[in-house]
């Protein structure tokens, strides 16, 4: 018995039952802890730090409840309750399990071994005592129904000896069962009450009416109002489910009310506003029914997992972006190294001066048509996340007078534009595409803010010095330097900006009142920012608006006057070009060779690094790709480096330019951006070679 009840003692003694509850944790701290929420209910607790201590206890003792603590040294949480299952004394005692981890895995293997429920850490006193109450109480009803059961056999043996002499006592036997039924009602009624108090997700099913009673938190998962009472048809919970669920999931009942199979479904509701949720629902039969040999009463629990379900289907639609995203970077990778080839091989055919007008057409026209292909990998390597950028040492002016069809085409007819672009201006270090951008923001938003038949905005370019005093105005973007600077300036003859305005102009996603919506104007200062460069904002309200944007001069002092021919680009030395396709080594070979330089070739890594060991006093430059088999190029250029510090590695790829110098280091000569033409291959190695010394000849 789990209690200190006698067979022999009398009803009105059960005020005085006191139930053993088992507790078992191998943190003595824990132990005191349960106890000293536990100690409130008035019954005898027993303490075990460990499985064995707690398994012997059940060999000699019945106990209401054992919490249980899952994780312990020697014998865990599941292994002492599979043993306890295993014994036939205690194989029905309640298991409530003691965790600190949130475990769906734990949970299922939990209730598998037979677990009625899980408390997890920090424990809440309030829930702890309630969920224990529940369990006292059932062994104090059937602590009471065993000594009333005594109670009726001993009158029974009476009754069959003294029949006729003690009706009276008979009619006490009636008036004690009325008793004990009554009883049994209000233990139901105490248990729901239990239940709802605990705000459990759990649900007992009575098979012959076909109705659940069920917990408040139950009806909260099914959309369904509050209710006194918490006994409903099952009809009811039914047709809360998602009809493409629906007759599954009834299915899946009707079996195991037939006792065909344990209930275990997964299944969507649909609540009042239309949202869907999805529940988890496990259960099993209790006991048979009496004289019909069918089950009873099947009970189980019920979770909402509509949130792990959403982050189930988040990571799945990330996962397959992720995976579209390599698909299209290892595209784009390949598919620049086929443009490399096709650029490389139509460039050098176009340097022949005899080369007759139709054939050069011809040879023009692919190249004009691998451009674009190489602009639609720029495209792929953005959207696979390596996207790059790709800075050209360009005229400022040349590339705005480029984009003038597009910009008539973009704004209103009624608004006119004027340029003055000037000439002779020095080069400036810019990603086309993002100049592009740059520019068309400021001049739609130009337009935008202007009305009428003389609506003008005007396009200009000049050079500039910027003092001290100078930089004293209100500049957005870096802190430049004072210096020489080339200058962008959009201006507008539309209605302006107050100091209101302007202070928030570059805000991301500010709105005005003014005509003229601004939008980008916070993406073009991203884009000064990413060039090094500075934006100054002129406006007054009611007299337009000037915005002038500061460009560094390019660094690349060399490209400035690399203007030449391309039979005028002759060189010197020896070459060593490493890449793992062979189209990219034979036309880096040809192009080469063509302009005066010796060629050694190798495929991957390795094979560069043994080429470079046997002929490193004699290679100027190393032309070195980054993405190779066998050995990357990373680790060939730290041991190409081991053996000959000065050597000067241009590195070469189809990603990003700081990408790659920051993997390679700052022992870097030079970077060549894929796809490349055999000028632009044959110019880079021909600055490299004259700005160093000859090779050393020491190894």
């Amino acid at each position: 018995m789990a209690g200190r009840l006698q067979d022999n003692e009398p009803t009105s003694m059960m005020s005085s039952y006191r139930a053993k509850i088992l507790l078992v944790d191998d943190n003595p701290e824990n132990l005191v802890a349960l106890e000293a929420v536990l100690e409130s209910l008035g019954q005898d607790l027993v303490k075990a730090t460990s499985g064995f201590e707690a398994l012997r206890h059940l060999l000699d003792e019945d106990f209401a409840a054992v919490i249980l603590d899952v994780k312990m040294p020697d014998m865990d949480g599941f292994e002492t309750a599979q043993l306890i299952r295993s014994r036939k004394r205690s194989q029905n005692t309640p298991i409530l399990f003691l965790t600190g981890f949130r475990n769906e895995e734990h949970l299922f293997r939990g209730y598998d071994l037979g677990a009625v429920d899980f408390l997890f850490k920090p424990i809440v006193p309030e829930i702890l005592q309630s969920k224990v109450s529940v369990f006292v109480e059932l062994s104090k009803n059937a602590a009471l129904l065993r000594s009333q059961a005594q109670e009726i056999r001993t009158l029974n043996v009476d009754l069959e000896r003294k029949v006729n002499e003690r009706t009276a006592e008979l009619v006490r036997d009636i008036a004690e069962r009325k008793r004990t039924e009554q009883a049994l009602r209000e233990s139901e009624q105490r248990l729901r009450v239990a239940m709802e108090a605990a705000d459990l997700s759990l649900w007992s099913i009575d098979v012959e009416a076909r109705t659940m009673a069920c917990s408040p938190r139950l009806l909260q998962m099914f959309g369904l109002e509050p209710t006194s009472n918490s006994v409903l048809p099952l009809k009811r919970f039914e047709s809360c489910l998602s009809p493409e669920d629906r007759e599954r999931a009834s299915a899946q009942l009707e079996q195991a009310l037939a006792g065909h199979s344990d209930y275990d479904s997964e299944f969507r509701v649909v609540w009042p506003d239309k949202s869907v949720h999805w529940i988890i629902s496990r259960g099993g039969l209790l006991s048979p029914q009496e004289n019909s040999g069918s089950p009873a009463r099947m009970v189980g629990v019920s979770q909402d997992v509509t949130e792990r379900r959403n982050a189930d289907e988040l990571i799945r639609h990330k996962q397959k972006l992720e995976s579209m995203g390599i698909l299209a970077g290892g595209i784009a990778h390949d598919f620049n190294n086929l443009l490399t080839g096709i650029l490389g091989h139509a460039s050098l055919v176009l340097e022949d001066e005899d080369l007759d007008p139709y054939n050069r057409e011809c040879l023009q026209n692919v190249v004009t048509a691998a451009e674009n292909a190489a602009q639609l990998t720029r495209q792929m390597l953005a959207y696979s996340g390596r996207g790059r950028f790709l800075v050209e040492s360009v005229s400022l002016s040349r590339r705005i007078r480029d984009l003038l069809p597009l910009m008539q085409a973009s704004v209103p007819k009624n608004v006119r534009l004027e340029f003055n672009l000037a000439e002779d201006l020095p080069r400036v270090d810019l990603d086309t595409a993002q100049l592009q951008q740059l520019v068309m923001n400021l001049v739609i938003n130009g337009a935008e803010a202007t009305n009428g038949d003389n609506a003008v905005v005007k396009v200009s370019t000049c050079a500039t010095r910027l003092d001290q005093h100078s930089l004293q105005s209100v500049l957005e973007g870096r802190d430049i330097p004072a210096g020489e600077y080339v200058t962008l300036e959009v201006q507008d003859n539309g209605h302006g900006m107050d100091q209101a305005t302007q202070s928030k102009i570059f805000d991301p996603f500010f709105t005005t009142k003014f005509t003229g919506r601004g939008l980008g104007l916070a993406a073009a200062l991203g884009i000064v920012r990413g060039h090094k460069g500075a934006i100054h904002l002129a406006s007054e309200a009611g007299k337009g608006t000037t915005f002038t944007v500061y460009f560094p001069p390019s660094r690349r002092a060399a490209e400035n006057t690399a203007t030449a021919a391309p039979n005028s680009i002759k060189g010197a030395g020896c070459v060593l070009v490493v890449d793992d396709e062979e189209m990219i080594r034979r036309t880096a070979k040809l192009s080469l060779e063509k302009h005066g330089f010796t060629v050694l070739l190798a495929e991957n890594g390795l094979e560069a690094v043994e080429l470079f060991k046997q002929a490193a006093p004699s290679i100027a430059v190393v032309v070195l790709d980054m993405a190779m088999p066998v050995m990357s190029g990373e680790e060939a250029f730290r041991r190409i480096i081991e053996i000959r510090p000065d050597v000067s590695v241009v590195a070469s790829s189809g990603f990003d330019q700081s990408e790659t110098l920051a993997r390679f280091g700052e022992g870097v000569a030079g970077f060549l951006q894929k796809p490349y033409t055999s000028v632009q291959l044959a110019s880079i190695i021909r600055e490299i070679n004259s700005n160093q010394s000859p090779p050393s000849s020491k190894r």
